[in-house]
């Protein structure tokens, strides 16, 4: 049978996403005789490349079910649920903030000197104001997020997980201790705030918060009234970030340094250019997936071949659930 490498490439792609999507449904021991079996289809088809191909792609689909499966089954705070907490952590989200509170979500999380993985989110009060970035000490009653009570109904608890959340805090008792952090995501968030201010100086009301919506996908600034009209003409997807913004930032940045550098720099400089601006916009799952198919779009320029779109595709969404597998499930974003 005669299957060109682009075939094989997609085939194992598609397989680690099937994987993905069976972590929820299966366990460990369906896993390991699976894997027994694919084994056996490759030693016995080592001249045939179907079965290879067969054997190979339900490897990496146990795979990706394995990696689901440790992904989803880790939480370090079961223990400390329906308990006073005394914790230190980092912000290591920007604040979600709100009309009347703020959302901050704790990472590097200590609980009794045990360094955990597992994030917190804290309900706070809009005053004072928080920064990503802040080390923190704080105390309040650790609740375990809400999950579905019946088949299909919306999970509180699935919904958190996708961002590493497995606890809540409200209107925890504060403390800040320091900064911390990743300094460069400081900077572009700090140079993000910067430029939203200035925005707003120049603008009134609502048309700067419809410029920072439509520029980085700022959309709780946008007015409550102007947010239901664009509902109710089906144009709310203008103030939503994707892969059109990535597509004008990176062209427009690479046709623009070409003219002051050599075309392999402008091609890194476009890259990099995309980066802060998928930190600046919250690096959601639709920004995340426009960011890499957009440097790939710019890798085949660069380099002369052709841009399939099914493969680009395929290997981002396989690249974004390497990262974070919880998406498939329970980010409306993501598949979409």
């Amino acid at each position: 049978m005669n299957l060109p490498n682009s075939k094989i490439f997609l085939v194992c792609c598609l397989a680690f996403i099937l994987g993905v999507y069976l972590g929820r449904f299966i366990d460990y021991e369906i896993m390991a005789i699976a894997a027994m079996v694919f084994i056996i289809i490759i030693t016995l088809g080592l001249t045939n490349k179907f079965a290879l191909v067969l054997g190979l792609a339900g490897l990496i689909t146990l795979s990706g079910a394995w990696r689901f499966l440790s992904d989803f089954r880790q939480n370090d705070l079961g223990s400390f649920y329906s308990q006073k907490i005394f914790a230190e952590g980092v912000i290591v989200e920007e604040p979600d903030e709100r009309s009347d509170k703020t959302f901050l979500t704790v990472g590097e999380v200590k609980i009794q000197n045990q360094e955990l993985d597992s994030k917190i989110l804290l309900t706070v009060t809009k005053f004072p104001q928080y920064e990503y970035g802040q080390k923190i000490n704080f105390s309040g009653n650790l609740v375990e997020p809400k999950d579905a009570e019946l088949p299909g109904e919306f999970s509180y608890k699935n919904y958190l997980s996708r961002f590493g959340v497995d606890g809540l805090v409200y209107y925890p008792k504060i403390e800040t201790t320091g900064a911390g952090g990743w300094k460069i995501k400081s900077w572009i968030l700090e140079f993000k705030n910067h430029w939203m201010e200035k925005l707003s100086q120049l603008l009134p009301e609502p048309q700067n918060a419809f410029l920072g919506g439509l520029l980085l996908g700022i959309k709780r600034s946008i007015p409550e009234n102007l947010s239901e009209a664009f509902r109710k003409t089906g144009v709310s997807h203008i103030v939503v970030v994707s892969g059109y913004n990535i597509t004008i930032i990176a062209m427009g940045i690479d046709w623009l340094l070409r003219g002051f550098f050599r075309r392999r720099a402008s091609f890194f400089l476009s890259l990099l250019a995309i980066a802060i601006f998928v930190l600046m916009t919250g690096a959601s799952a639709s920004v995340v997936r426009a960011g890499i198919m957009g440097a790939m779009l710019l890798l085949a320029l660069n380099i002369g071949r052709l841009y399939a779109i099914t493969n680009a595709l395929v290997f981002t969404a396989s690249l974004m659930l390497i990262q974070n597998p919880k998406i498939l499930h329970f980010d409306a974003g993501f598949q979409l």
